[in-house]
């Protein structure tokens, strides 16, 4: 039963990653991304994530009075982000002619992805705390 939970979880998870993938690019002067591009992209930088938390709680492991600041890693998060857009999407994302968008555009995208899912994570916060 647990099995059926985590796998419609992470479905929503994924699917909804990539259509924020999508509408960031949308949102960049109209570039587009397949739906493929826009899942794998999604689940690498689902899997960045999980990587830069597992490399925080070593370091806490190691030492407990280790505490980065939340503005720290937002700072870092939206680094990995915007390097992992610019270097997977440069050359699969494309503008309205078909051309490849390049590193800068597609980092951009990136940039726009971390915004939108911060303005998404407080406007959920705020519904959760006040229901």
């Amino acid at each position: 039963m647990s099995f059926i939970f985590i796998g419609t979880a992470l479905v929503f998870v994924l699917l909804s990653g990539a259509t924020l993938v999508k509408l960031s690019a949308f949102l960049v002067k109209k570039s587009k991304i397949s739906w493929k591009h826009s899942f794998l992209f999604w689940a690498l930088l689902f899997a960045t994530t999980l990587i830069f938390g597992f490399v925080r709680g070593i370091l806490q492991l190691i030492s407990p009075q280790f505490e980065m600041p939340t503005l720290l890693q937002l700072a870092i998060s939206l680094c990995l982000q915007v390097y992992v857009a610019s270097e997977y999407l440069g050359s699969r994302a494309v503008d309205q002619n078909g051309n490849a968008i390049g590193a800068t555009r597609s980092g951009f995208i990136g940039a726009v992805l971390f915004a939108i899912t911060i303005i998404l994570g407080i406007i959920l916060h705020a519904l959760i705390k006040t229901s």
